[in-house]
């Protein structure tokens, strides 16, 4: 019993004693209290930063209002006949320092000449080079700017596309160095599709009209492109799939032409080659005295296009089928174009 009792502490039962422990216990519950009370804090605190990272997630701000996010590819305002009161041209957020252009497979043409006069200023010296294709997985315009003009730095670059059948957009704002006068200044654009759509069909040639604006006025041109460049890197059509096609789409939704080509193709070598153009291999077979290979392809608005390339000798004959006819001429030129075929007959 003594060592029981030793063990415990010592309780002073004096009234001095009393009030300390009383004292004691006053303290300790409002320490809890301020612990209590300070974790609170800290637990609302973090809640409301979770809260707000979860807004930003959404886009939206505290007061549950969504954030619009606009770009350079939709909503713009009518420079080119276009509905909307967004200005492609206002004063874009800061970007990052443009790099040159990547010189790729496409030929950059002239769409605007140095000589072309300023609605408004009346002024001109801009000459601009520009074409379409296909890169890495995305539909890009390759632009080159000269400056022919003796007297000023061209600058503040910006570009609006009016719609088109591909609905092809902007994917962001337009990245050019300043031009001093004698110089020259390199710009990739990536083009999202589906976002600027026309509901037109397509036509042949393809093109886009397109608005581009400096700091001195505003210029409008046309910049044709290629079926190519609106090919995706997946065909989507696997054997099966490609001979109940094949079979449906006859009479109108199909066509047929032949040329003379400067080689001998044969089905690696077709193979190789249209795949650079996301033109897929699907199958081969030997028959009529012609090796014939299967391709399938499909645009970034989801349409297909089938190809039948049948070589004896440098003689090639191709049969073209198509989910919709407007399809057929544009793959017949990129067949033609893509084989180097001459003496083209229907």
């Amino acid at each position: 019993d003594r060592e029981r009792a030793g063990s415990r502490s010592p309780r002073d039962d004096s009234p001095r004693g009393r009030q300390f422990d009383s004292d004691s216990d006053s303290e300790g519950h409002r320490r809890r209290d301020r612990d209590r009370d300070r974790d609170r804090d800290r637990d609302r605190e973090r809640g409301d930063r979770g809260d707000r990272g979860r807004d930003r997630d959404r886009g939206d701000d505290r007061d549950g209002k969504a954030k619009v996010e606009t770009s350079n590819g939709g909503g713009m305002m009518d420079l080119l006949g276009l509905d909307g009161d967004y200005d492609p041209f206002a004063s874009p957020s800061p970007a990052s320092a443009p790099t040159a252009a990547p010189r790729t497979r496409v030929e950059l043409t002239q769409v605007l000449g140095a000589d072309k006069i300023g609605p408004t200023s009346q002024k001109g010296g801009l000459r601009i080079l520009a074409g379409i294709e296909r890169v890495n997985g995305e539909t890009v315009m390759q632009m080159r700017f000269e400056n022919q003009s003796s007297d000023r730095t061209m600058s503040g670059f910006a570009i609006q596309i009016n719609k088109n059948p591909f609905g092809l957009a902007p994917k962001g704002a337009l990245e050019v160095r300043p031009v001093a006068p004698g110089g020259a200044s390199d710009a990739t654009l990536g083009l999202v599709p589906g976002q600027l759509l026309s509901g037109q069909p397509l036509t042949n040639p393809l093109y886009l009209q397109v608005a581009i604006k400096h700091d001195v006025d505003v210029f409008y041109f046309t910049v044709q492109h290629h079926l190519e460049s609106v090919l995706t890197e997946v065909s989507g059509v696997d054997r099966e799939a490609f001979r109940a096609k094949w079979q449906e789409w006859q009479g109108e939704r199909m066509a047929v032409f032949s040329g003379v080509a400067g080689r001998v193709w044969n089905t690696d070598a077709l193979t190789e080659h249209l795949k650079t153009a996301n033109i897929v291999f699907v199958a081969a077979r030997q028959a009529d005295g012609e090796e014939k290979t299967y391709f399938s392809s499909t645009l970034v608005n989801n349409l297909v296009v089938l190809v039948e390339v049948g070589v004896s000798g440098e003689n090639v004959r191709v049969v073209v089928r198509a989910q919709v006819p407007v399809l057929l001429p544009h793959m017949q030129q990129s067949i033609a174009r893509l084989l180097g075929l001459s003496q083209l007959r229907q």
